[in-house]
């Protein structure tokens, strides 16, 4: 394990040592924060923002499962009507994809044999709509890793902040009121 101890026996190395931990301790502060606002945090307030959404009928005009860099989705295409006007959207839910492929494969089947549906239309913008406000109980399980990256990344954050606090005491560069 000697392989993984860091030489900081020079001061450059260890400016070196202490700069790595502040940048990993960023990057794993953004990309957790990043994962749980798109996993977690973004959905649930879009489930806030439609609860008072008024329901319309739609008519289903074209679904297909198609392949991506987030895996399978659920590509939909409907039409409905809402304050005299006609709109279309291809807004199934609040997720994009979904990490359980027995649910994919059940909402490609509802929508596929499906002429009619219900979508939720936003009153204050009409081109906003959905046919799913249910929440992904499977993808809210995968928030829990980015938690942890999250916490992880504040944790090594704070570990370089003090570290640089006291490298700084130690050459005399901090002024004496932190003593």
């Amino acid at each position: 394990m000697s392989f993984l101890t860091v030489d900081t026996s020079t001061r450059r190395n260890r400016i070196v040592a202490r700069v790595g931990l502040l940048l990993l301790a960023i990057i794993l502060l953004i990309g957790g924060l990043l994962f749980v606002w798109r996993l977690a945090f973004g959905p649930l307030v879009d489930v806030w923002r439609s609860r008072d959404w008024p329901t319309v009928p739609a008519r289903i005009e074209a679904v297909r499962l198609t392949s991506g860099m987030e895996g399978r989705q659920l590509a939909v295409r409907y039409r409905y009507d809402f304050a005299g006007r006609a709109y279309h959207s291809d807004s199934y839910g609040l997720y994009r994809w979904r990490a359980d492929s027995a649910a994919l494969e059940e909402a490609y089947a509802e929508l596929l044999y499906a002429e009619h549906m219900r979508a939720w239309v936003n009153p204050h913008d009409p081109t906003e709509a959905l046919l799913n406000r249910d929440i992904s109980w499977p993808v809210m399980v995968m928030a829990i890793p980015a938690f942890c990256m999250f916490f992880l990344g504040a944790a090594l954050l704070w570990a370089a902040l003090v570290s640089a606090r006291d490298f700084l005491r130690e050459r005399r560069v901090f002024w004496t009121g932190l003593r």
